[in-house]
């Protein structure tokens, strides 16, 4: 998706998931603002919008399930 990505996956309500992304597969990964993502009861996806800085073509996430 350019301009933004917006994935969603499965998640156990009321743990952290931690999303972190890598501009390039082998670069090095960061934590997305904002910190851990809570799925809230009965949430069991979660999803979240990340708008990349300009000039990035592409970007891999994953998620740090607890």
């Amino acid at each position: 998706m350019r301009g933004g990505s917006a994935p969603s996956w499965a998640a156990m309500p009321g743990r952290a998931n931690q999303i972190q992304f890598v501009d390039s597969p082998g670069g090095i990964s960061g934590n997305l603002p904002g910190g851990s993502n809570f799925a809230v009861p009965p949430q069991s996806i979660l999803n979240f919008t990340d708008p990349p800085p300009a000039g990035t073509p592409e970007r891999f996430y994953r998620g740090l399930l607890p």
